[in-house]
């Protein structure tokens, strides 16, 4: 995620980093534990720019300003920062009023001791998307934050009254919304969305599918799976197809490494987890050649995706991974490939060092059972949400 919803010194900017870390990490099956991360995420940037991991439902594009015109029409002094916090606090209680549905609401559980604010969320999409149009943090934002006469016209050709650095066609909240208040779009609120989504990322997988207007039943699915896969612009499909290859390739890397963990602590009580990653490795062996994933692949295509979406990919992962490509396609059962384990045993070992749960106990015995088993979505679980909440605007 670009920028942060800050705090004011540097230490608290790191704690603060360190607590989106550990978040992300608690996700089921998020931990990339073998350094896959920077084609993963250059993938998902490519296809779906703007979303994150930690996002949830839409309309807080819309909340967050909302709320951000709320601190500066307050017309009060002292700390914005906090003022906004108060008011986030309160939107939480709003939804849980006025939604139908406690899904995707972000600190339902946790209200005001909820750490990570939208706010700091949906920073770097409200800037990608051109909600928010300044080039800073939310902070420096703070800092500088005025009702100021728009020299630019909206798009009815008046020129009016705006918040600084906001789209001046940002649509404004229902009344009573800090009161009750859903995570709902309405209809006008859908219609300036997806402008955004067309006129800052249209040329992406995102601002494609908002483009079109239509709902697909994508429900569990990933985007390879799409029902209008075949009418995707050849250059997104492309990408698609490269994704879909790593996301079934890099799998079996990872049942591998879970398998080679439960037979090292070699107990009766894992012994059940031993035969069920054998069993899985099986069934992946299967998908591998049914879904045709290695032929007329060439990986090296993942290298040149993630350079243009600006990501650096270290030459360790390009030897890892181009190591796993050959050994996959020498053939033979995984479970039993010495070059497998070993270049799965290295690689951990050369991420980790010290904490390798191959050499270190401690850190072994701390294994849940499973670790990185869900399969890379690039963020499709997002978009699919927020296209999902698109195409319900309104009645639709």
């Amino acid at each position: 995620m670009s920028s942060t919803f800050g705090w004011l010194d540097v230490d608290d900017e790191q704690r603060r980093r360190m607590l989106q870390v550990v978040e992300l990490f608690k996700e089921s099956g998020t931990l990339d534990e073998l350094g896959i991360g920077s084609v993963r995420d250059a993938i998902a940037d490519l296809l779906f720019p703007g979303t994150s991991t930690l996002h949830t439902r839409l309309r807080y594009l819309l909340l967050v300003p909302w709320a951000m015109t709320e601190v500066v029409d307050s017309g009060r002094h002292g700390d914005a920062v906090a003022r906004m916090r108060r008011l986030e606090i309160k939107t939480i209680g709003a939804l849980l009023t006025g939604s139908s549905s406690r899904d995707g609401i972000i600190g339902r559980d946790s209200k005001a001791r909820l750490k990570r604010m939208p706010s700091e969320l949906y920073w770097g999409a409200l800037r990608t998307y051109g909600i928010v149009s300044v080039d800073m943090s939310a902070q420096n934002w703070f800092r500088q934050a005025r009702r100021v006469t728009s020299d630019v016209e909206d798009s009815t050709g008046r020129t009016r009254g705006m918040i600084f650095g906001l789209h001046p066609d940002l649509p404004g909240p229902p009344q009573d919304w800090l009161t009750s208040c859903s995570t709902e779009l309405r209809l006008a609120e859908a219609d300036f969305l997806r402008d955004r989504l067309q006129s800052a990322v249209g040329t992406s997988l995102l601002g494609w599918l908002a483009a079109a207007d239509q709902h697909w039943d994508t429900s569990g699915g990933m985007i390879w799976e799409h029902p209008a896969l075949a009418s995707f612009p050849s250059g997104i499909r492309d990408v698609v197809d490269n994704a879909r290859r790593l996301s079934v390739s890099f799998h079996g890397a990872m049942l591998l490494y879970n398998l080679m963990l439960a037979e090292k602590l070699s107990d009766e009580d894992e012994a059940s987890l031993v035969d069920d990653y054998r069993e899985l490795l099986d069934e992946w062996e299967q998908e591998l050649s049914g879904a045709r994933v290695l032929d007329g692949w060439d990986h090296r295509v993942l290298w040149e995706i993630a350079e243009t979406s600006g990501r650096r990919v270290k030459p360790g992962l390009r030897q890892f991974f181009g190591s796993w490509i050959r050994i996959l396609e020498s053939g033979g059962p995984l479970a039993g490939s010495a070059a497998a384990r070993e270049l799965v045993r290295a690689r951990e070992r050369t991420l980790k060092g010290s904490r390798s749960r191959f050499d270190n106990r401690a850190a072994l015995n701390a294994w849940s059972g499973e670790s990185g088993l869900g399969r890379l979505s690039f963020r499709w679980p997002v978009a699919s949400r927020w296209l999902d909440d698109l195409n319900a605007a309104g009645g639709r």
